[in-house]
């Protein structure tokens, strides 16, 4: 505690000073706890979206345009063309066409190989046209080999595309059981397409009309576990002569 010291020797009572221990005043005020300031948060920065790049359009390769993918496609749809030229003429553009949105253009000029796969030029058109649709261009000149037109040879294409590639030799072998009828061959094309069995399709190309293969290959549909009871079965007398016109393509 601090002293307060009172001095008696004054006259008066009421006049008495009174002094004061400084050093304890001083103590006491110094005893207070000093408060600390409050820091200021400090203001995350705000970031900025980063722009994204406007991405450039993608040029349209030049149909006849020697461009660095195709450094061996043209040349040899030039020189293929001009080796066969005697037989089927003017067939370096349309090769060239097919070829150059390509990475390899090698199922284009395939078609003029010799010796040529046909000599009639709707025909060859339709072999390019297979190539450039994606399908392999073995199986284009294949296709175009045992084409009866352009369509058949479309049809053989089609079911190339559409077939999984442990059925898609069907495709060609439709062309061979169902001989040169293009009804058949077209329902047997159908048949490998929708992955049918296509040993059962083929053996369904065979029957002697284009109504009995209809109905053998919806069979196929219906009774995929058992293709065997299907061309096995006779529709003869479900299809008499004349009715080809209830032929469902």
């Amino acid at each position: 505690m601090c002293a307060v010291h009172r001095h008696c020797h004054q006259p008066h009572k009421w006049l008495q000073p009174v002094a004061v221990d400084l050093s304890c005043s001083l103590a006491i005020a110094f005893s207070k706890p000093i408060p600390k300031p409050i820091p200021k948060p400090i203001p995350k920065p705000i970031p900025k979206p980063i722009p994204k790049p406007i991405p450039k359009p993608i040029p349209k390769p030049d149909a006849f345009s020697v461009a660095a993918t195709l450094p061996v496609a043209i040349p040899m749809c030039d020189s293929n063309a001009a080796a066969v030229a005697g037989i089927l003429p003017n067939m370096s553009t349309p090769c060239k066409t097919c070829a150059a949105p390509m990475a390899d253009g090698w199922s284009c000029y395939n078609c003029l190989k010799t010796p040529l796969v046909t000599t009639d030029g709707a025909l060859m058109q339709s072999c390019f046209d297979c190539a450039a649709s994606g399908v392999n261009g073995w199986a284009c000149s294949e296709c175009t080999k045992g084409a009866l037109d352009p369509t058949d040879n479309a049809n053989c294409a089609i079911c190339y595309r559409r077939a999984r590639a442990e059925n898609n030799w069907g495709c060609l072998n439709c062309q061979t059981a169902a001989g040169p009828n293009f009804a058949k061959r077209a329902l047997c094309l159908t048949c490998v397409g929708d992955n049918s069995d296509p040993y059962a399709c083929g053996r369904c190309a065979a029957k002697a009309s284009a109504c009995e293969v209809q109905r053998c290959v919806d069979c196929l549909k219906t009774t995929p576990g058992n293709p065997y009871s299907c061309y096995s079965a006779s529709y003869a007398s479900a299809c008499p002569s004349g009715t080809g016109r209830r032929l469902r393509m």
